[in-house]
């Protein structure tokens, strides 16, 4: 039985170095064009709009095509985080304005509180989606995550960033000795820059129905 286990190990190892390395590509179908800030509270907040989507593509390391058909998408996914405008610096946590210590103007007080202000997320929402096989507006399959409960808590303009991951892929080079020289993250892409107004100056929704 040892003898067979080891067998088994060396062949899953001859496997994947066998296998041809895949080459993996984001791009943005759906580019997110303004939304209306939701601030801190959780009652009133507006998805993104129209939802960001992206598509995936997979080639060969000689740029060989692979059809969506061919490529396991079960655990493969897509998260998206929170960027400047110029894209070089993070915005996906800001500083929550209720934990900011104040100070009373009336004669008995003074002592401010020691507390550092706390950060609270900027982008809500569901920020990781996982992969769905559709076609779009001209019949052609791809391989999409779709994000269709992003929103911002702050006015400004800013950009998304949307980094992939194949979590399956990463689980069998794990198991079987093997290191992925990238990291966790195979493909990156950002969006163009969007606008998130205030609630006072939204221009309203855009009326996007399609989401690919």
């Amino acid at each position: 039985m040892a003898i067979s286990s080891s067998s088994d190990r060396h062949l899953s190892h001859f496997v994947l170095e066998s296998l041809p390395p895949m080459i993996y590509r984001l791009e943005v179908s759906q580019q997110p064009i303004r939304a209306r800030m939701c601030g801190f509270g959780d009652k009133d907040r507006r998805p993104i709009d129209p939802p960001p989507v992206v598509r995936l593509l997979v080639s060969t390391a000689d740029g060989t095509p692979v059809p969506e058909s061919s490529v396991d998408h079960s655990m493969m996914i897509v998260h998206a985080g929170l960027w400047s405008e110029n894209r070089t610096e993070e915005r996906s946590l800001v500083i929550n304005p209720s934990s900011i210590p104040t100070q009373s103007t009336g004669p008995s007080s003074t002592v401010m509180s020691l507390n550092a202000p706390s950060c609270t997320r900027n982008l809500m929402g569901h920020c990781t989606s996982s992969a769905y096989v559709l076609n779009n507006n001209l019949g052609q399959q791809g391989i999409y995550f779709i994000f269709q409960d992003l929103s911002v808590r702050t006015e400004g303009t800013f950009t998304l960033k949307f980094s992939f991951c194949d979590v399956k892929g990463l689980l069998v080079r794990s198991l079987s000795g093997y290191t992925n020289s990238r990291g966790s993250v195979a493909a990156e892409v950002y969006s163009a820059p969007f606008k998130v107004y205030s609630a006072k100056k939204f221009p309203g929704m855009t009326g996007t129905k399609r989401a690919t």
